[in-house]
């Protein structure tokens, strides 16, 4: 993880992590203190943030200040400032960037449509960074992750299912290579032409690899 958040800085290529799970932060704090130096992008629902902020002394439940507070805190690569990005499940989305907190609604659903929030999380993460990496602004990149999570909540299970592949409304231009590196459940995915997994991580590169099927990434 070290060695890969090393070249990463080097590079300066993008270092995303995701909180995960509330527990993480409790019983992999030390791992987490060592990888979040490196991060670029943190991702996190509500809950996970609150157990952040409490297992690592941050002293407050307010979300945009635990938000601030993480991406203040030390940075190895300083040609990217941090990223922090909280959901909430049907309240606002919360993101923070230079200085800045930014709230965005969530798209409406009916308690009806709603069928399985297995995947909610990983389906934003995919769906936001199918558009970073081909340079997206904030603004589109979270559009899109609420654009998938409305999508795959509707569903059963982390499959992005055949007829709903074209409702994503994801952007097809050309992606000029490079990686993003995922710290998730403290294994390290690296995106690259071919990769295939299954589960909820797999569901995330899921989406993110339909808009580039065709498109060769390199790592």
């Amino acid at each position: 993880m070290i060695e890969i958040g090393d070249h990463a800085v080097k590079e300066n290529k993008c270092f995303a992590m995701n909180f995960s799970a509330p527990f993480l932060s409790q019983f992999f704090k030390d791992p987490m203190t060592k990888v979040l130096p490196y991060c670029d992008i943190v991702f996190g629902n509500d809950d996970e943030a609150r157990a952040f902020a409490k297992d690592f002394g941050l002293n407050t439940t307010d979300l945009h200040l635990i938000a601030q507070k993480v991406a203040a805190m030390p940075k190895k690569n300083t040609q990217r400032s941090r990223i922090v990005i909280f959901t909430q499940q049907g309240d606002p989305i919360i993101l923070f960037k230079d200085g800045k907190i930014k709230e965005y609604p969530v798209i409406p659903i009916s308690a009806d449509d709603i069928v399985d929030t297995n995947g909610a999380g990983d389906a934003f993460v995919g769906g936001f960074l199918a558009e970073y990496v081909q340079g997206a602004d904030m603004d589109k990149c979270v559009q899109n992750g609420a654009h998938a999570a409305h999508m795959i909540i509707q569903v059963s299970g982390c499959t992005l299912p055949e007829e709903k592949k074209l409702e994503l409304e994801l952007s097809t231009s050309t992606f000029n290579g490079g990686y993003i590196i995922i710290y998730y459940f403290g294994i390290v995915y690296r995106h690259c032409s071919g990769l295939r997994l299954s589960g909820s991580l797999g569901f995330r590169i899921q989406i993110f690899y339909h808009i580039h099927e065709k498109k060769k990434l390199e790592c």
